[in-house]
């Protein structure tokens, strides 16, 4: 799918931003918390890249899923990926120092409420999911979409799991009830 150069000119923009934000990011490391990863940001970072490699063979390979030609695929595509990268920066911002890219936490560390929190409980993956349906969209193959959303959903699932754990172990009571309130993923949904 042909996007525009204005379209391309946006993507390309955010995604260096975003870039530079995760590898800012992925120096920080609270040696106040306690470590509980249990692999799940390689488990992460699979799940997605294997997703992504596998929506583009898809996308070339499986030529009669593709979706018809059109600007607006194209553009709900290019809108996925941007909002779902703003949306992880707004949530590597709001929770500042607790944002990390193994799983930490301290029994100091305050429930966030704040920003996309409000909404959701896990709002940067969200953001990472939401760019995954976005690539998918814009390999225009309606299999491409459902890969690289299944992958990028199987990995997030296995990181909240183990994320959750620890926050409700950390930050008790204040955690549980917060939860109790949100949707990890998907408001109103999961």
């Amino acid at each position: 799918m042909q996007l525009s150069a204005l379209a391309r000119g946006i993507l390309i923009a955010l995604g260096l931003v975003w870039v530079l934000v995760e590898v800012r990011q992925s120096r920080v490391v609270r040696a106040d918390a306690s470590r509980a990863d249990r692999g799940s940001r390689e488990v992460v970072v699979l799940a997605i890249g294997a997703g992504l490699v596998a929506a583009v063979a898809v996308a070339r390979w499986v030529p009669s899923a593709a979706l018809p030609p059109s600007a607006v695929v194209g553009w709900i595509g290019c809108g996925l990926v941007a909002f779902g990268i703003v949306l992880r920066i707004w949530s590597i911002r709001t929770l500042g120092r607790y944002f990390t890219f193994t799983v930490q936490t301290s029994g100091d560390q305050p429930v966030i409420t704040a920003g996309p929190y409000r909404v959701v409980r896990h709002p940067g993956y969200t953001g990472l999911l939401l760019l995954s349906v976005g690539i998918g969209l814009l390999l225009a193959n309606w299999l491409a979409v459902v890969v690289v959303t299944a992958a990028a959903t199987g990995g997030l699932s296995y990181r909240i799991r183990i994320e959750e754990r620890e926050l409700l172990r950390d930050l008790g009571p204040a955690y549980r009830e917060y939860a109790a309130t949100r949707k990890r993923l998907i408001p109103f949904i999961w």
